[in-house]
């Protein structure tokens, strides 16, 4: 994930996970449904500056390998891109037609 302020819901979904307080988003391997609290939302606004990731990417110096599934159906590859012109010492390895855990079950 390269940002986490573009996952989360505008206006009334997110009008309804806040009067609820909790969301479940569906694993689409597992068909499990994954909690989310509105705190993750509420935490991220607050910190909004230290979590955003492209601020952190940027500077890291560190060598960085990303690698990413161009299948991903739950994240989409534009975020490896993103992740690998932020980080300037990065390479970015795509596996063709791979999912979300890399075709493992």
């Amino acid at each position: 994930v390269s940002d986490f302020g573009d996952r989360f819901p505008r206006g009334e979904e997110l009008e309804a996970w806040r009067q609820k307080g909790i969301a479940y988003i569906e694993n689409l391997r597992t068909k499990q449904q994954m909690p989310h609290l509105f705190d993750f939302y509420e935490d991220f606004v607050n910190n909004e500056e230290r979590l955003t990731i492209s601020r952190s990417a940027e500077k890291l110096k560190i060598p960085t390998l990303i690698i990413h599934g161009t299948g991903d159906e739950t994240v989409s590859v534009d975020n490896a891109h993103d992740l690998h012109e932020w980080i300037k010492n990065s390479e970015l390895f795509l596996l063709k037609n791979s999912d979300h855990v890399f075709e493992v079950s």
